[in-house]
């Protein structure tokens, strides 16, 4: 699942001259941006309706028990990394992994709250 996003937000790019934007506090932005027509008229991803909150935020399908923190797919815009820590956000965000462009991340099945090396899967496409 979070490589489809990855390759629409790569789709997205050309069309707007810009990633999607994103935080790194969820996935919310992303979706909006790529559920919205863009040029052509064409949506450049379409999420199952149960893979969203009803806040709008992306559901992590591995682990959509409903636990915020890990329940969740994140993606953060690198656009501006001289805001990020280069040690991530104090364990909530991971640091970027990318130069530039986006990191698209979320817990992945070997989490485990006990072990801080499990904390995130990160997908880098």
């Amino acid at each position: 699942m979070i490589s489809q996003p990855d390759q629409a937000a790569e789709a997205y790019q050309p069309g707007y001259g810009a990633y999607p934007p994103g935080d790194g506090t969820g996935a919310r932005a992303l979706a909006e941006a790529l559920t919205r027509p863009g040029p052509g008229k064409r949506l450049y991803f379409e999420f199952p309706a149960d893979l969203l909150t009803k806040d709008g935020d992306v559901l992590n399908p591995v682990r959509a028990d409903g636990d915020s923190a890990v329940g969740r797919i994140y993606y953060r815009l690198n656009a501006k990394r001289s805001q990020i820590q280069p040690g991530g956000d104090e364990g909530r965000r991971p640091p970027p992994q990318r130069k530039s462009k986006f990191d698209l991340w979320c817990a992945g099945c070997d989490h485990a709250v006990a072990d801080p090396k499990t904390r995130w899967s990160i997908n880098n496409g």
